[in-house]
């Protein structure tokens, strides 16, 4: 389920993938606090 997304990270310098399992097509909205831990802590890291 996931191999695209593997392939495009190890493709990009310095990503990062974070798997939110059972999260829908508008995981920005209904997984709103993971979401923003998960790219905080990316950015936190630079």
């Amino acid at each position: 389920m996931v191999k695209i997304p593997k392939d495009m990270t190890a493709a990009v310098p310095d990503s990062r993938l974070a798997v939110l399992h059972d999260a829908g097509h508008l995981v920005f909205i209904g997984r709103a606090r993971e979401v923003n831990r998960e790219v905080t802590s990316f950015l936190g890291s630079r």
